[in-house]
């Protein structure tokens, strides 16, 4: 299983910016693994007797008792809800206990997927949800959540099915906050969460986010309107991070403007046209300087498929090559001053324009992973300026391995982050790390 210790690993959430669209994240999390802050929800309290489901009869009232439902006849929740973090009891979604604030009872709805088998892409992982009082709140010196919840199974994981059966309860809310709700369903992830990074990884359901522009920087979230003394009850979507594994390449007739040691990536647009201002709906990169050169890269990533008009039919994918290092700049942006990309100008005047080629099939609204898509650099976007000097991987710690998909030495191997079921589950699919080589 894919475990971590009292979801803990979810308070050190720190992001840093993606080299290839500069995106920011999460502040961090709460100490308590169920925290519901503020108002004295109870945090991790209410226990609800030896049940805990309180049953039919549980009301969940000012005294928190359950009645003679199924919480047993001598449990209670002191001042909280019946059941402990997720229960709301019979009673439905209660008013709060301060008239002049507000009170949400949230469930999760994350997107009906098909499932896989390996850790990456089988459904058991561990939720987070934050609650804020402004739409941005990655921005520098943003505020820090009002609320943050750490959605477990007793510290450990729990399937995508548990998850939206939970509802989580908070009080104390103005009357418009900004949710954002994750579930880490990909043990490198969470990885990637203790160690300070954006968790940008296929394996991921993210709610709360307006998506209509794709994935800015910052995020800006969807608000939420609530009433002062009275309850309301939420349902937050969530869009799965679908897995593609994409090999970019040289095309036979092109060479690449330096030496072809450099950085790999690709994105997902909406549009067949390159453009510096395009939606991204989707990235995978490899960390560490790669020898193109010596052949293809395999570099795995996500698409979202939630689409303008409920259709991604027009979904592009675009690989990229910095020769030249520019991207160890994280704000050096998406169109570098050289770069080779997978386009070709066409018409009169000339317009970069993707291969039919690179199109991503998401025909398929249940597919979780879609498979392998292969692409070739075949033009080189180049600023008028002179060159820089030649850049190679020995600048940076020497070559990052092939960028291979990781296939039984991914991440972690057997004594993984999460101990004996943590991050090492990810072992068959290692990506991003098997990319990483002995770079830091």
């Amino acid at each position: 299983m894919k475990r971590i210790a009292a979801a803990r690993q979810l308070g050190v959430i720190s992001w840093v910016c993606v080299p290839l669209v500069g995106l920011m994240g999460l502040v961090g999390c709460s100490d308590d693994d169920d925290g519901k802050k503020p108002g004295g929800l109870g945090g991790t309290a209410g226990t609800a007797g030896s049940g805990g489901t309180a049953g039919s009869g549980g009301t969940a009232g000012s005294g928190g008792t359950a009645g003679t439902g199924a919480g047993g006849s001598g449990g209670t929740a002191g001042t909280g809800a019946v059941g402990g973090s997720g229960g709301t009891g019979g009673g439905g979604c209660d008013a709060p206990r301060d008239p002049t604030t507000a009170k949400v009872c949230l469930s999760l709805a994350p997107q009906a997927l098909t499932l896989g088998s390996t850790p990456d892409l089988d459904g058991q992982g561990v939720g987070v949800v934050q609650i804020y009082s402004v739409e941005s709140p990655d921005v520098p010196g943003g505020p820090a959540p009002l609320a943050t919840i750490n959605i477990t199974a007793g510290g450990g994981e729990l399937s995508l099915a548990d998850l939206a059966a939970r509802v989580e309860e908070v009080e104390g809310l103005p009357d418009t906050v900004y949710i954002r709700a994750w579930f880490f369903d990909n043990p490198l992830a969470l990885q990637l969460v203790s160690q300070g990074q954006p968790p940008l990884v296929w394996g991921v359901f993210l709610g709360g986010v307006d998506l209509n522009q794709g994935l800015t920087t910052p995020m800006k979230l969807r608000p939420v309107s609530l009433n002062a003394g009275e309850a309301t009850t939420l349902n937050v979507p969530m869009v799965g991070f679908r897995k593609l594994v994409v090999q970019l390449g040289a095309g036979s007739n092109y060479s690449f403007p330096d030496d072809g040691q450099g950085f790999i990536s690709w994105g997902a647009f909406q549009q067949r046209g390159i453009s510096p201002d395009a939606a991204v709906y989707g990235l995978g990169r490899l960390p560490a300087c790669v020898d193109a050169s010596a052949g293809p890269q395999v570099v795995p990533g996500f698409v979202i498929a939630e689409c303008n008009g409920g259709s991604c039919d027009n979904t592009w994918l675009a690989g990229r090559f910095d020769d030249y290092g520019y991207t160890r700049d994280p704000n050096a942006g998406l169109l570098l001053p050289i770069f080779s990309i997978t386009a070709l100008p066409e018409g009169d005047p000339p317009t970069l324009l993707l291969p039919t080629s690179n199109q991503i099939d998401l025909s398929d609204a249940a597919r979780y992973d879609l498979g392998t898509l292969s692409s070739e650099f075949t033009f080189t976007v180049s600023s008028p300026v002179n060159p820089p000097p030649s850049f190679s991987c020995s600048s940076t710690g020497g070559v990052g391995g092939a960028g291979g998909v990781g296939g039984t030495g991914g991440v972690g191997g057997a004594g993984g982050v999460g101990g004996t079921g943590g991050v090492g589950g990810v072992g068959g699919t290692g990506g991003v790390a098997g990319a990483a080589g002995t770079n830091p």
